[in-house]
């Protein structure tokens, strides 16, 4: 697969992935994603068995003020035939586009998103965020 197809190919996932996480769609996470997927973050290295993890993300950022996410920069990488990484950085943002500070919000102001492709798509197999934010 030539690179800007690809590239492209990503652009579209993450697409989809932002607009079905701001929704909070839990379905349409779930079509996005291939279960179980690996988490590794600050509490260590774990699998997801379903789109029930993001629900309780969800319930976080219900307790903050968190309306949106802005995209600061990202970075793709093809990884075999069939494989991609995308590193996100980003910012949590208010209603009113104010950014909430680190403290605000415990969450990470980054992402690395392991995607495969399959049949039906790109599928999200794994995550990573950045440790010590």
């Amino acid at each position: 697969m030539p690179a800007t197809e690809l590239q492209d190919d990503i652009d579209r996932f993450y697409s989809d992935y932002g607009r079905a996480f701001t929704a909070r769609d839990l379905a349409a996470l779930g079509a996005l994603c291939e279960f179980p997927l690996l988490l590794a973050d600050s509490a260590g290295i774990r699998q997801i068995e379903d789109a029930g993890f993001f629900s309780g993300l969800f319930e976080r950022f219900a307790r903050s003020t968190w309306a949106t996410t802005r995209i600061d920069g990202t970075s793709k990488f093809a990884m075999g035939e069939d494989g991609a990484m995308l590193t996100i950085a980003f910012t949590r943002l208010r209603e009113d586009g104010s950014e909430l500070a680190p403290e605000e919000i415990p969450f990470p102001r980054g992402c690395s998103y392991f995607l495969r492709r399959r049949g039906n798509g790109w599928k999200l197999v794994g995550l990573a965020e950045p440790i010590g934010r």
